[in-house]
């Protein structure tokens, strides 16, 4: 899907992956504009997950989901 569909679903952000780094597209009227930092995960450091990416490409995906899941869970306590 393009942009211009994602915004006429009003889709409020938008993750793209590609050569090894995360962008991330916030919807400003009916225009996307690429951000440093997620509406829906403020605190998260997203800049780290190529490097999980790519720590975890050969293993597959369950191990990656749950490399995911521990690394999201200490960036959590690391809040609190």
């Amino acid at each position: 899907m393009t942009e211009e569909g994602y915004a006429r679903l009003d889709v409020p952000e938008i993750w793209s992956y590609d050569s090894g780094a995360i962008k991330i597209y916030q919807l400003q009227g009916e225009k996307y504009i690429q951000t440093e930092t997620s509406l829906v995960f403020p605190n998260l450091n997203i800049q780290e997950i190529p490097s999980l990416i790519e720590r975890y490409r050969m293993v597959g995906r369950r191990v990656f989901r749950q490399a995911i899941r521990e690394w999201v869970r200490g960036q959590m306590e690391k809040e609190e």
